[in-house]
């Protein structure tokens, strides 16, 4: 753990459902978010929680629960931000034992989850944060007593890869394990998070239905694209053009808004003036949207006013729970015939194949896919995404997979560009040289 003070813990953390929320150290002004949280517990996660039936938390237990030493006594809050709105959805503590003289300092642990984010691995990781600032204080080790029937706590302990002992006795089994990281809790850690990884780009690469905010029937337009792009394409599932000014987009409804379109939605791809940008995933985090892809550019790569508009843009992204590629991209693209997602808007159409791409640059992603496209190589899932560390001129790119031809075209190419320490290859002046052949100019969103 860093040197950072318990009580202003806060940290981004992706669920096994790819989801992602915030952890963050309880405050005394958490009071009534405590208490909307127990309010969305069902009696029996209530019971599993204080053993006993419970309708409202009193006074004296509000002020215990959110005001604490941090060394003894720490808790930390799991939060989802809807809008202005913050919502606690979960809650994990642990509270110092009484010490006895010689022995082993011991704390015990206490979980509450509201039951629509039971499941999602909340607990697991609200242990996993809770041990290390245990270490630091000099607790070694964790007890807790867990109802026999409370069958998801007792897999969070036995999952958790810690040296878990337990004991049963009154329909109650008592927990006990140390504090200190074992090469078993490693290894469940970093399957855990490679797990959450590959989940969260699942509502980015195989949506089951996308929104493209900011459809235009303006031919030309990056929205007009869009749209077009992803009918060509046959992508498997729904499309809904958001336009508050058009009643249809290509043949099809189009809607004033994404929560006005009244069906999930999985990825949202947005392509509006960057100052509209924030209130478009507002509104798509009140939708439940999971995933978002922001072609709009103007934020840190064209003033310090956009590097603090795309600072408040990631906080809300991930506040909201949700995953974002962007801003300022070309978009992302998967040929399985399963999804034939083409959520880019890209002139080249490149034919399903098996290799895997990621680039840092819109205009090199299209180039790309272009040189490729004359090698007869098909692509699986070519994805791009803004980054700062992407200069002008030089551009980070990273290529997976084999002609599909089965030659050696793609490896040909691959040498041809020069190797860095910093990234898998380096391709200089791609983008420039490709504009310069191509006579294009950048595109505004329509």
């Amino acid at each position: 753990m860093s040197n950072e003070e318990p009580r202003h813990y806060s940290r981004d953390v992706i669920l096994r459902d790819g989801g992602s929320i915030h952890l963050r150290a309880i405050r005394p002004d958490d009071k009534e978010r405590l208490v909307d949280v127990l309010s969305r517990m069902s009696p029996e996660s209530v019971y599993f929680r204080f053993f006993r039936s419970k309708k409202r938390l009193s006074d004296e237990e509000l002020e215990k629960f959110t005001n604490l030493d941090f060394t003894s006594n720490v808790a930390l809050a799991a939060t989802l931000r809807t809008g202005a709105k913050e919502e606690i959805i979960a809650v994990g503590r642990y509270a110092a034992l009484p010490a006895e003289k010689g022995a082993p300092r011991r704390a015990e642990l206490a979980f509450a989850v509201a039951d629509a984010h039971q499941g999602r691995g909340i607990g697991t990781l609200l242990l996993e944060h809770l041990a290390p600032i245990a270490r630091a204080n000099g607790i070694t080790r964790f007890e807790a007593d867990v109802l026999g029937e409370n069958n998801r706590m007792l897999e969070v302990f036995a999952r958790s890869g810690f040296g878990i002992e337990r004991s049963f006795q009154s329909g109650v089994f008592h927990i006990s394990f140390p504090t200190e990281e074992t090469e078993r809790f490693l290894e469940a850690s970093h399957e855990r998070e490679r797990q959450a990884a590959a989940a969260s780009v699942r509502a980015l690469l195989e949506p089951r239905s996308v929104a493209v905010v900011g459809a235009s029937r303006k031919q030309g337009t990056i929205g007009a694209l869009l749209v077009a792009n992803l009918k060509r394409d046959g992508f498997t599932g729904p499309i809904y053009p958001v336009n508050p000014n058009a009643k249809e987009i290509l043949g099809l409804t189009a809607y004033p808004s994404v929560t006005a379109i009244g069906a999930p939605v999985d990825l949202a791809v947005i392509a509006v003036p960057a100052g509209a940008v924030e209130e478009v995933v507002a509104d798509c985090a009140r939708a439940g949207v999971r995933g978002i892809v922001v072609i709009s550019s103007g934020f840190a790569e064209v003033s310090k006013e956009g590097k603090e508009r795309e600072k408040r843009l990631v906080g809300l992204v991930r506040a909201s729970g949700m995953r974002m590629v962007g801003p300022n991209c070309l978009g992302v693209l998967n040929t399985d015939p399963k999804v034939r997602l083409n959520a880019t808007f890209a002139p080249v159409h490149p034919p399903p194949g098996n290799i895997g791409m990621s680039s840092q640059s819109g205009a090199l992603g299209i180039a790309i896919l272009e040189y490729l496209n004359q090698l007869n190589i098909g692509i699986s899932r070519p994805t791009q995404s803004w980054s700062r560390s992407c200069r002008p001129g030089k551009a980070n790119v990273q290529l997976r997979g084999r002609s599909r031809t089965g030659g050696n075209s793609c490896a040909r190419w691959v040498r041809r560009v020069s190797w860095s320490s910093s990234s898998p290859c380096r391709v200089e002046d791609a983008a420039r040289e490709h504009h310069a052949r191509s006579g294009e100019r950048p595109m505004r969103p329509g």
